[in-house]
């Protein structure tokens, strides 16, 4: 019997743009899940905390909308610039679009702050997973 090739699955976290002192959302975007039978996910996303400190996650109107979710960014070795999630749910995910929102706080000065995600697992591994950083530019608006 041939073997089966599960699909890789795009996880991509966008460029966003934020004011100093701005708290901001960023959508985690994923790529089809209908059909993979995928229950569980869990990854770590990690930023520059001179520049952004990550606050929690929101559900609200996303694939993970409803579903147990945990988000820790308070206990060690996580932090305001590490963050954990972890989801499960009985019934698999479907779809494509916004998995889950990442809540931040743009710190009070400009610059450019990367976003990372790692340890991005689907399941027990599969499907694979191919992940896509993000970037959140910090601004103060120009007066004219």
């Amino acid at each position: 019997m041939p073997a089966i090739l599960s699909a890789q699955i795009d996880v991509i976290l966008p460029e966003v743009n934020a004011r100093p002192g701005a708290e901001i959302s960023i959508p985690l975007k994923i790529g089809e899940l209908e059909g993979e039978k995928v229950t569980s996910f869990e990854f770590v996303v990690s930023c520059d905390t001179n520049l952004v400190q990550l606050l929690g996650v929101d559900q609200a109107g996303t694939l993970s909308e409803g579903l147990t979710m945990f988000a820790n960014n308070h206990v060690a070795p996580f932090g305001r610039g590490r963050m954990k999630v972890v989801c499960a749910s009985a019934i698999p995910l479907s779809g494509n679009g916004v998995l889950v929102k990442i809540l931040a706080l743009a710190r009070g000065r400009n610059g450019k702050a990367a976003l990372k995600l790692s340890d991005f697992i689907l399941n027990a591994g599969k499907p694979t997973v191919e992940t896509t950083a993000g970037v959140v530019m910090i601004r103060r608006s120009r007066k004219n």
